[in-house]
C-alpha cells in the first residue's frame, strides 16, 4: 500500500514539474557561434507539421560583431520545437525588433539561435564586444 501511495505521489508531482534552461554563460556561448549581429528581425511565419511547431524569419543586419556578414544583408533564422514540450524557443515575440543575434549556422545556409542567451539586449553590445575581444 506504500508502494502505491508513493507511486502515485510520484506521478502526481511529475505532472506539476515545469523545465528550466540550464544557464550557459555568454562567454561560452560565444565559443559556439559563428556570427554575432546586431539585426532586426521581421517576416516571421509560423507552421505545424508532424507535431514539430517551425518558425522562420528575416534578420536583416545593421552591424556585424563576429563573422562573415555585412551590415545591410538579409539572413533566413530558422527555429523548431516539438509540440507539448515546455522548453521552447520562439522568436516571433522579436519580430520588429534590433537586438544581438549569436547565430549558429546549419548545413543548409539559414541560421539558428536555439538557446534564450543568443537574443541579446542591445544595451549589452559592450559586453560581447569585450567578450569577443578576450578571444
Amino acid at each position: 500500500m506504500k508502494r502505491l501511495l508513493l507511486c502515485s505521489l510520484v506521478v502526481l508531482l511529475a505532472g506539476t514539474a515545469f523545465a528550466r534552461w540550464v544557464l550557459i554563460p555568454t562567454e561560452k556561448l560565444l565559443t559556439e557561434t559563428d556570427l554575432v549581429v546586431v539585426a532586426r528581425l521581421s517576416d516571421v511565419t509560423r507552421t505545424t507539421k508532424k507535431d514539430v511547431d517551425h518558425g522562420s524569419g528575416i534578420l536583416t543586419v545593421s552591424e556585424v560583431l563576429k563573422g562573415p556578414a555585412t551590415p545591410g544583408q538579409k539572413l533566413t533564422l530558422e527555429w523548431a520545437n516539438q509540440q507539448r514540450i515546455s522548453r521552447r524557443i520562439d522568436h516571433a515575440d522579436q519580430s520588429g525588433k534590433t537586438n544581438i543575434w549569436l547565430l549558429q549556422k546549419t548545413t543548409n545556409g539559414t541560421f539558428t539561435a536555439n538557446y534564450p542567451g543568443r537574443v541579446l539586449d542591445l544595451e549589452q553590445r559592450e559586453e560581447v564586444r569585450n567578450l569577443l575581444k578576450k578571444r
